[in-house]
């Protein structure tokens, strides 16, 4: 399997794993509120747990694409490194080349 591959299956598994992240804990607060309602007989816990499932969902996203990033951060640093010691390897080079030529 190709490089691009990878990373776009990467891609797509990730946006899957966000929006089931997403939803998971929004639907079971919801879920909870209601009941919580329906059996207090109030109209206020509903909201109160989606508020809190929406939050948690936002803090659970957040982890997992800081983590996600972090890998790609860390393989574009090592690119980086390599460039720029290519780059002082060449100007030392041509230094010593034009030291050659007087």
């Amino acid at each position: 399997m190709k490089r691009e591959d990878k990373k776009i299956w990467r891609a797509i598994m990730m946006i899957s794993q966000i929006g089931i992240t997403m939803m998971t804990p929004i639907f079971l607060s919801a879920f909870i509120g209601y009941q919580l309602d329906k059996w207090l007989n109030t109209q206020y816990w509903f909201i109160i747990f989606i508020v809190l499932g929406v939050c948690a969902a936002f803090r659970s996203v957040y982890i997992i694409t800081k983590n996600f990033y972090l890998r790609d951060l860390k393989e574009e640093e090592a690119q980086q490194k390599y460039f720029d010691d290519l780059k002082k390897q060449r100007e030392t080079c041509s230094d010593d080349n034009e030291r050659y030529k007087d």
